[in-house]
């Protein structure tokens, strides 16, 4: 009888940190049957989560590496400008709209208006298929 409860409460103990996993970014109620609705969703998360993390970051600490063979946070902001500029640029068979290399500009004014400049043109392109969208009953 004691190895049945045993078992039964080590059974019920195994699913306590599933239920511990959450996430702020909001993608439990984004997910829909439409990949590119989900996608959508995912991609504005990120978005909005790295523009609030390049704004707040005092302008002091844009230099602030963690050990001298990593990059600094303004560094790190400016690689995501570029990329992010780079992958929209490739998915709408255009070429990325600057040269300038974002990450050699550690001014945190800079890159915030960069991001916030690119960032509303950077939506993932539909390319005009069709998108399903989940009825809510």
């Amino acid at each position: 009888m004691t190895r049945a409860l045993t078992c039964v409460f080590l059974m019920m103990c195994a699913g306590t940190p599933a239920l511990a996993q959450t996430t702020d970014a909001g993608f439990g109620e984004a997910l829909s049957p439409s990949m590119a609705a989900t996608v959508k969703a995912m991609h504005a998360s990120i978005r909005r989560n790295l523009a609030e993390a390049a704004a707040a970051m005092p302008a002091g600490d844009y230099a602030f590496k963690p050990t001298p063979q990593m990059r600094s946070f303004g560094e790190l902001v400016g690689h995501v400008v570029n990329a992010n500029a780079f992958f929209c640029a490739q998915a709408k068979g255009e070429r990325p709209a600057s040269t300038t290399n974002y990450e050699k500009t550690p001014d945190k004014a800079t890159l915030v208006k960069r991001w916030e400049k690119r960032s509303p043109r950077a939506t993932p392109p539909t390319r005009g298929r069709r998108t399903q969208t989940s009825v809510s009953s």
